[in-house]
């Protein structure tokens, strides 16, 4: 039975400069453009389909043979600069969540040209919050705010209805997906890990696993994650909830998550 496999992607760096300018909280998550230009080449390789983002809006999609989606949280400017000709040059469409204040806020992130070109180059646009603050740690209206406001950005300034969304940190309230919906959201993506089994329809899901794709994830790991490794998922599930125990005993973070990274 065909699987779907979600990764998630934050920045990307070519120099130890870059890499060096990041935050030291987002270093961890960044991927050299060496080692994603040599998983472009694997997941072509092992022969898996790349899915266009676009095709998870049709109702009732059903996956012929397994399947991948690449996904970018943030709005990392690397994302414009190494992200995007990148996937021109393997032909592969990539779905990239946008935190809407950060465009005006943060000099090292997209300006709305950047993600307007995105577009134009048949990439898919989505929201990830308007502040990138936790909605778990919001009360009802406040996330509210957080999902309307920047689906209204997004929808202003790319000239799209904008239905896909991802929870910053992935952290959310069950209310959370509710009001996604209500806002016009349709396809909703979080942080935890598995794999999407054969979707059909898509639209039953409540939200979407996704696969974190971080700087200690070699090629072997890789591998496991889009060929679906049964005793992989198994083992980063594990990890995921060690990761959300060690979380509920630091007390959750308002914004950066500051439990370790688990070594793939």
């Amino acid at each position: 039975m065909a699987y779907l496999i979600n990764l998630m992607y934050h920045a990307l760096y070519e120099t130890k400069d870059e890499l060096d300018a990041l935050p030291i909280h987002e270093r961890p998550y960044a991927v050299s453009t060496q080692r994603f230009h040599q998983q472009l080449e694997q997941i072509k390789r092992l022969q898996i389909d790349l899915l266009d983002p676009k095709l998870l809006l049709r109702p009732g999609l059903r996956l012929k043979k397994n399947t991948v989606l690449i996904t970018f949280d943030d709005g990392h400017i690397s994302l414009h600069k190494y992200a995007l000709p990148l996937l021109v040059q393997h032909q592969a469409k990539a779905l990239f969540f946008i935190s809407t204040d950060w465009v005006e806020l943060r000099n090292d992130f997209c300006n709305w040209a950047n993600i307007n070109q995105l577009k134009e180059k048949g990439m898919s646009i989505g929201s990830h919050g308007k502040t990138h603050r936790f909605l778990s740690l919001l009360n009802q209206y406040e996330s509210s705010i957080e999902l309307r406001e920047s689906k209204k950005r997004l929808d202003q300034k790319l000239n799209q209805d904008t239905r896909f969304l991802s929870f910053p940190g992935g952290r959310y309230k069950n209310r959370d997906i509710k009001l996604a919906k209500l806002h016009g959201y349709t396809c909703i993506m979080t942080s935890s890990i598995g794999k999407v089994q054969d979707p059909s329809p898509l639209e039953a899901l409540s939200a979407m696993p996704r696969f974190t794709v971080h700087s200690k994830v070699g090629d072997t790991s890789f591998q496991r994650i889009i060929t679906a490794n049964p005793g992989y998922i198994m083992q980063k599930k594990t990890a995921y909830l060690l990761k959300k125990f060690y979380r509920r005993l630091i007390g959750d973070k308002d914004n950066h998550d500051t439990a370790p990274i688990i070594k793939a």
